[in-house]
């Protein structure tokens, strides 16, 4: 995205995509990235992830905007195993 795009333009042309779940779409911080542009993390449901994701690219404002999966792994801080937190 450029570096004037605004967070409720990424919104509007995620919603453009026909999501099944409109209401669960999160749209994370807007942070700067190389050559003026910015990225910005997404959440939706698992359904509307595998239908966004299998896109590759959407166009947000003027630009053509690549997508990529990010995937978060619980790790335990104290024991450094996965699938739990130290509280836990």
């Amino acid at each position: 995205m450029d570096v004037l795009t605004s967070a409720e333009e990424v919104a509007s042309s995620i919603l453009k995509l026909c999501l099944k779940y409109p209401e669960r779409l999160e749209v994370g911080r807007l942070r700067p990235a190389y050559g003026d542009t910015q990225a910005v993390t997404i959440r939706v449901d698992q359904e509307d992830a595998g239908k966004i994701g299998a896109l590759r690219s959407v166009r947000i404002g003027l630009a053509m905007c690549r997508i990529r999966e990010r995937v978060s792994i619980v790790k335990c801080y104290r024991c450094w195993t996965y699938g739990h937190m130290q509280r836990d």
